[in-house]
């Protein structure tokens, strides 16, 4: 399944996905930003999730492997 699809089937709207492509584009490391949005896509129920729970920032990203702990 494509990004767009599962884009499409989660219900992501339009500012989402530019909010996300900003992320991706200015707040990832280069090596990830190819990869970024898939890995978003894939782990957007666990995002939402950990985001609830308020855990900090930086293990939400080390957690989902965006960042260097």
């Amino acid at each position: 399944m494509d990004v767009f699809t599962m884009h499409v089937m989660t219900g992501i709207t339009t500012t989402m996905l530019s909010a996300v492509s900003e992320f991706c584009r200015d707040d990832v490391p280069e090596f990830l930003s190819d990869y970024c949005e898939k890995i978003i896509a894939k782990n957007l129920k666990y995002i939402i999730e950990k985001l609830k729970d308020h855990e900090p920032a930086d293990k939400i990203c080390a957690d989902l492997y965006l960042c260097n702990e």
